[in-house]
């Protein structure tokens, strides 16, 4: 038989026990709330806005470096350089005219046998003359040859100060991006230190009305401390690009201000749309970019390639030290000092020649034949190699891009879902039904969620900068449309 006494008693000791529990558990929570209500204010140091500067886009920023760059300006005089080596490598062909002057005093003296000397004649002599020499050039092969090589210098070094434009103006732009992505995050940090300040005082006010407590008010303390130290970092990081993107661009004085959109700075439009789903994993509607065919557009290969030819015409001018030169010159004189004394001597004389120069043999000019066709050799076969590395590397830099996209359109669908998530926490929050570390949760991830967003974009926007810079696109074309 059972004992209903033993039943009853089992279920009162069940009771008492759960009694007892309930009383622990509550001792706490009402701790908690008194210590909460001793808390001291909660203060942190004012964030300082960055400092103002002219905004300027980014097609701005390129176009301003190309022009006041000191650097870039002092490449471009190398320009002059070799246009004034190209106009002397012509001087060989022209006619050269010298003029001179000559003066002479002479004692006309004559020896005897007794050692003594007499003046015979009129005594000292004293010549004035004057005269011209022409030289024209007739058959000069190797001066020709001189003047392609020349060009080919000049082509050389034009191609050469555009590729270090090319170098300069992109990295104006990298710096750019590095400060617009900078000023996005602090853009990010301060939308989330606003939304933060509102659940910091949600949670003191539930805690107040004793339906929260102080762990609540914790929590949300240190997530506004972090997303404070977020602000002030990239801040600082804001304040270094803008630095480097002034002495990029030239610029003296306020440091300019990157100028962007919502858009690039990586803010999601509400909702999901099809678009960005379809984006997560499709592998792109354009096709992959042809290596092959866009190699020939890089600087590297460009500059390599002219300084081929113009190896190959230094080649052919030394070649041509075998060919002969035909000269024409005459020769003009006048003895100024005979004229005026109206002598019988003919005061007046010239010449008028030819010079035909035939070189029979010269050993020393074949060593350095030699050397030329093998440098020639070591050129080619450097630009096999430049053309099978570059086209490894375009490739590359379009998988990046392609990648990055993807990864792109993936943060966005992120961070629609964190904003939801977060909403929906708050909401639930608000209306006493939820806790506050879901909501801690939830904005924590959707402050995530934002960042990475921000990064991903600007890294896109970077890995477009560099496959065009790998292709050898001129960043003005680049840019268009940007």
């Amino acid at each position: 038989m059972t004992n209903p006494g033993g039943k009853m008693n089992l279920i009162s000791r069940t009771f008492g026990i759960g009694v007892l529990l309930a009383g622990m558990v509550l001792v706490p929570f009402a701790s908690s709330a008194q210590v909460a209500s001793a808390v001291e204010p909660f203060t942190l140091p004012d964030i300082p806005d960055p400092a103002s500067g002219p905004s300027v886009t980014l097609a701005g920023a390129v176009r301003q470096a190309d022009s006041t760059n000191r650097s870039l300006l002092v490449l471009k005089e190398d320009m002059a350089i070799a246009s004034a080596k190209l106009q002397a490598s012509w001087a060989g062909l022209l006619p050269s005219l010298y003029g001179s002057f000559a003066y002479s005093l002479s004692e006309n003296a004559v020896a005897l046998d007794d050692g003594t000397s007499e003046v015979n004649g009129p005594g000292d002599t004293s010549r004035l003359t004057a005269g011209l020499s022409l030289k024209v050039p007739l058959i000069e092969a190797r001066q020709w040859m001189l003047i392609e090589s020349a060009r080919s210098e000049s082509e050389v070094t034009e191609l050469q100060i555009e590729q270090a434009r090319q170098v300069l103006l992109y990295s104006v732009a990298e710096a750019y991006y590095q400060a617009a992505t900078a000023l996005t995050l602090i853009t990010v940090y301060r939308s989330q230190f606003d939304a933060l300040m509102e659940h910091l005082r949600l949670a003191e006010a539930r805690m107040d009305a004793g339906v929260g407590n102080v762990m609540d008010v914790r929590s949300a303390q240190t997530d506004l401390v972090s997303s404070w130290v977020g602000i002030v970092k990239a801040g600082y990081a804001l304040a270094d690009a803008r630095e480097a993107l002034g002495i990029l661009m030239g610029v003296k004085g306020q440091l300019p201000m990157p100028a962007i959109n919502a858009d690039v700075a990586g803010t999601p439009s509400s909702g999901l749309s099809a678009d960005l789903l379809a984006a997560m994993g499709a592998d792109g509607d354009a096709a992959p970019v042809d290596a092959d065919a866009s190699i020939d557009s890089r600087w590297d290969l460009k500059v390599q390639k002219i300084q081929i030819d113009a190896m190959k015409a230094d080649l052919k001018s030394g070649k041509m030290a075998f060919v002969p030169s035909l000269g024409l010159s005459f020769n003009y004189g006048a003895d100024i000092l005979a004229a005026a004394a109206a002598t019988s001597t003919d005061p007046d004389y010239w010449t008028l020649g030819l010079n035909l120069s035939i070189p029979l043999f010269d050993f020393t000019l074949f060593p350095g034949l030699t050397q030329q066709k093998a440098r020639i050799r070591q050129a080619e076969l450097q630009v096999e190699q430049l053309e099978i590395e570059g086209a490894a590397a375009i490739a590359s830099a379009d998988r990046n891009v392609r990648m990055l996209s993807h990864m792109m359109a993936a943060q966005k669908v992120k961070t629609v879902l964190a904003d939801d998530l977060l909403d929906l926490a708050e909401a639930d929050y608000a209306n006493g039904t939820g806790l506050a570390i879901a909501v801690t949760d939830a904005r924590r991830t959707a402050l995530a969620a934002h960042l990475d967003l921000a990064t991903a974009t600007w890294e896109y926007e970077l890995g477009q900068l560099h496959m065009n810079r790998e292709m050898g696109v001129d960043i003005m074309k680049a840019l268009e449309g940007r």
